[in-house]
C-alpha cells in the first residue's frame, strides 16, 4: 500500500474513490447557480488555508470576442501509465479528472465546490458526512459496457462501491490519514450517501479533487481492460489511448456542462526539449514549463505563464539504519554543507519559494524560523561536528575514521530538474570532504529501491505540496519509517493534529512536529518550488489555480480561438 501512495504523493496527491441503475437520459441538465451549488462546512473546519489565485503575477489574457464551442485542446505530459483511480500511480490523474466525475472539486483559491456532489453535511463532531448527489447524472454511453443511448444515472450505492474498493484493495494511493480515520460508508437512498469516521478528519476536504466515482459493472465486465478504458460521468469521456503516444478524450454529451471544448489530446512526451519544440510549432498548447525554458517565453505575446502555488518541497531522506548516519552529528554536518536554498534558487528562480520544511507557505505547519535554527550553511560548523564524532580527513581530503572514508551513495530519479538538483549537491558535499556519489535511475526503480526496503544511504524525493504531506511522512506508519526513522512522539502528534478541526490548533501542533523532526536530522530540506505553466493565449477561462481539474464547472468552461 505504501508502495502506490507514495508516487502519487511524489506526482501530485489524489484520493480515488464508487456503482447502480437508472433510466436513459433525455437532455443534458442544465448546471444549478454556483450561488446555489453548495452547503459547505465551514472552512475554518474544513481546509487548510491556501494561497488565492491573485497571488499570480498577472491575469489570464482577456478574450476580444465571447467563448465559441468546437476544437481540440492539445496538453503536454510526460506519461501516463493507466487510469483506475485508486491505482494511479503517476500524471495519469490529469486524465482522470476529464473522465471521472468526484464527490467535490478544489476551486481557484482553494475552496471546495461541488461536484457529484452539490452539498453535504458535517454530523456527530466531524465523525459522519453526508453528501448530497446531484441528480440526473448519466455514465459514459457509446462503449463496451453502455451501447449508445444505454447508459444509467450515478447512485448513491456507486459511490459506496467505489470508496470500498479504494480502501479495500491490496495496494492503493488513499492517504493515510483517510484510511486512519475511515469506519465505513453506506447509501442512504439513491441520492444520500453517509461517510462515517472514527475521529474527525481535517484534512478530508483538502484532497483535491475528491472521491472519484466509477460503475462496478464497467471494472468487472471489462476486467484487466479497464485500467485503459475508464467509464466515468465526467465532461470528457475516453476515444483512445496509445501508450507512449496519446490520450484523445471527447465531449461527453450527457454531461450536465455541455463542453465547449469538442475535446482534450494529451500528447506523452518525457523530453523536455522535445516538449518545448512540440510548443513552438503549435502541436502542443498547454503544458508546464521547465525552468531553463522560461526566458525563451517570457517576452512572447502567443504564451501566457503562471504558476501553480502548491510549493512542493526538495529533500535528501537519510537512511537512519546506515552505519555512520546512524550518529546525529554526522547527519547535522551533512545539512551544514549543502545550500539548498542558494542551489534552487539558481537552478529554478521562477519557481523558487524561500522555506524549508515538510509543509510549505500558507500550509499548517510551516516554520519561517527553521532554516536559521538547523540548516544554515556553515562548512566551518560541518568540519567541526565531523571532528568532534571522531571522523579526519585523510590526505585525499576525504573524511574517514579508523582507515574507513565514509561513503555516502544518493540516488535521485532521471526526470530533470533533479539530476541537476543533486549534481550541485554532489560538489558541496564534495568540496566539504565527503566521499559522495550520485546513482541516478529511472522513476520505477527509484521507487522500488525506496519502498524495497534497501534504499540507498540518500535518497533524492520532491513533491508532497498537499497539507496532508506532514502525516503522509511522519505519522504512524508514514514514509519516513522506510528510511528507518523512529520517534513515537511525532507519530502520535502527527496523527492527533489530524483530528484537530482549529486551524490554530493543528498549525501549532504541527509547528512543535516540525521542530522535533528536524532537530533530529533525518532528512536536509533543500526547499520548495512552484509548478510553471504555460498556455497559448487562444486558450480561455482556465482556472489559474488547479487547472486541469477545472476545465469545465459551474466556474470555468475552458475555450479555444479558432
Amino acid at each position: 500500500m505504501k508502495r502506490l501512495h507514495l508516487i502519487t504523493l511524489l506526482l501530485v496527491a489524489a484520493l480515488a474513490f464508487a456503482a447502480c441503475g437508472g433510466p436513459k437520459p433525455e437532455a443534458v441538465e442544465e448546471a444549478p447557480p454556483a450561488e446555489e451549488a453548495v452547503e459547505e462546512a465551514p472552512a475554518e473546519e474544513v481546509e487548510e488555508e491556501a494561497p488565492e489565485a491573485e497571488e499570480a503575477e498577472e491575469e489570464a489574457p482577456a478574450a476580444e470576442t465571447g467563448p465559441v464551442e468546437g476544437g481540440i485542446l492539445h496538453y503536454a505530459v510526460a506519461g501516463v501509465v493507466q487510469f483506475d483511480p485508486p491505482l494511479i500511480v503517476d500524471t495519469s490523474h490529469v486524465v482522470a479528472w476529464q473522465v471521472f466525475s468526484y464527490l467535490y472539486r478544489t476551486g481557484d483559491d482553494g475552496e471546495v465546490i461541488p461536484d457529484l456532489a452539490t452539498s453535504w453535511d458535517i454530523e456527530d463532531d466531524g465523525t459522519t458526512i453526508i453528501f448530497h448527489l446531484r441528480e440526473g447524472v448519466y455514465y459514459h454511453d457509446d462503449n463496451e459496457v453502455f451501447p449508445k443511448g444505454e447508459s444509467r444515472e450515478v447512485v448513491a450505492s456507486d459511490v459506496v462501491y467505489a470508496i470500498e474498493r479504494s480502501v479495500n484493495l491490496e495496494e492503493n494511493n488513499t492517504p493515510f490519514d483517510f484510511l486512519n480515520s475511515y469506519e465505513s460508508v453506506e447509501a442512504l437512498d439513491d441520492y444520500t450517501v453517509a461517510l462515517h469516521l472514527t475521529s474527525p478528519n481535517a484534512l478530508l476536504f483538502t484532497y483535491g479533487a475528491g472521491f472519484p466515482v466509477y460503475p462496478q459493472e464497467a471494472v468487472e465486465q471489462l476486467g484487466e481492460a479497464w485500467p485503459h478504458n475508464p467509464i466515468g460521468s465526467g465532461p470528457f469521456k475516453m476515444a483512445s489511448f496509445t501508450p507512449d503516444d496519446s490520450v484523445v478524450l471527447e465531449r461527453n454529451e450527457l454531461y450536465r456542462i455541455r463542453p465547449n471544448l469538442d475535446g482534450i489530446t494529451f500528447h506523452i512526451i518525457p523530453d523536455e526539449d522535445a516538449m518545448m519544440i512540440a510548443l513552438e510549432a503549435g502541436e502542443i498548447q498547454w503544458t508546464w514549463l521547465p525552468a531553463a525554458q522560461y526566458a525563451s517565453f517570457a517576452d512572447n505575446s502567443d504564451y501566457f505563464i503562471y504558476q501553480e502555488i502548491c510549493p512542493g518541497s526538495y529533500q535528501m531522506q537519510l537512511d537512519m539504519n546506515h552505519a555512520a548516519l546512524q550518529d546525529k552529528a554526522v547527519r547535522e554536518a551533512l545539512a551544514h554543507a549543502i545550500d539548498g536554498e542558494a542551489i534552487l534558487q539558481a537552478l529554478m528562480p521562477g519557481e523558487y519559494v524561500p522555506g524549508l520544511g515538510v509543509a510549505g507557505p500558507g500550509r499548517a505547519g510551516f516554520d519561517e524560523g527553521l532554516a536559521d535554527r538547523y540548516f544554515t550553511y556553515d562548512p566551518a560548523l560541518t568540519e567541526e561536528l565531523m571532528t568532534n564524532a571522531g571522523w579526519e580527513k585523510n590526505t585525499d581530503g576525504v573524511w574517514a575514521k579508523d582507515g574507513e572514508t565514509l561513503s555516502l551513495e544518493m540516488e535521485l530519479w532521471n526526470m530533470d530538474p533533479m539530476p541537476l538538483v543533486g549534481a550541485a549537491v554532489l560538489t558541496q558535499l564534495q568540496e566539504a570532504g565527503f566521499d559522495a556519489s550520485l546513482n541516478t535511475v529511472e522513476f520505477g526503480t527509484w521507487i522500488g529501491d525506496y519502498t524495497g526496503g534497501e534504499p540507498k544511504p540518500v535518497m533524492f524525493w520532491s513533491g508532497f505540496c498537499e497539507p496532508a504531506a506532514m502525516s503522509s511522512l511522519y505519522g504512524a506508519g508514514g514514509l519516513g519509517t522506510l528510511m528507518g526513522y523512529e520517534n513515537e512522539e511525532v507519530f502520535a502528534l502527527v496523527d492527533a493534529s489530524n483530528a484537530m478541526m482549529d486551524p490554530a490548533e493543528r498549525n501549532e501542533t504541527l509547528l512543535n512536529v516540525s521542530d522535533l523532526i528536524f532537530a533530529d536530522y533525518p532528512a536536509i530540506p533543500l526547499g520548495f518550488t512552484n509548478t510553471m505553466i504555460i498556455a497559448s493565449a487562444k486558450i480561455h477561462d482556465y482556472a489559474l489555480q488547479n487547472s486541469l481539474q477545472n476545465v469545465v464547472t459551474e466556474y470555468h468552461n475552458v475555450w479555444l480561438d479558432q
